[in-house]
């Protein structure tokens, strides 16, 4: 969930007997009278649950458009989730710019080749030219 320019956005999973889901939905799209946007969609597909490992992804640079999509972009790649993300931008105590910290708790799966992810992740940190520490 966030709070961007004024706005909320927030994406939510939840499970809902198949009897209901259609209802469901309904009242939720009921919520735009008053004023609130929903989009809900039904999804039949279940999800295997595989297992994880616990990871954290620390990363320190300048400020700019569109880092955190880069950053989720290399892990989606690897079918990572992000279990939280706290982001912060701070005047930088030097040169006047804006520095962007970022702290993410990632669930890697089991089956991720972390050698080839902490490749990705490293040669990330070398595009943007940002510091990122990696670890479990």
């Amino acid at each position: 969930m966030s709070s961007l320019a004024g706005q909320f956005a927030g994406i939510l999973l939840a499970s809902v007997p198949s009897e209901n889901s259609a209802a469901c939905r309904e009242e939720l799209h009921g919520l735009e009278s008053q004023g609130l946007r929903v989009i809900a969609r039904i999804c039949d597909q279940t999800s295997e649950t595989e297992e994880t490992r616990e990871y954290t992804l620390d990363l320190v640079g300048n400020d700019r458009m569109g880092i955190v999509h880069e950053i989720t972009t290399v892990l989606a790649s690897h079918n990572v989730n992000v279990k939280s993300l706290e982001t912060v931008v701070e005047a930088a105590s030097m040169g006047g710019g804006e520095i962007f910290k970022t702290r993410a708790e990632l669930l890697v799966p089991e089956s991720t080749d972390i050698d080839v992810l902490e490749d990705d992740i490293a040669n990330l940190a070398n595009d943007l030219m940002v510091d990122i520490t990696f670890e479990k």
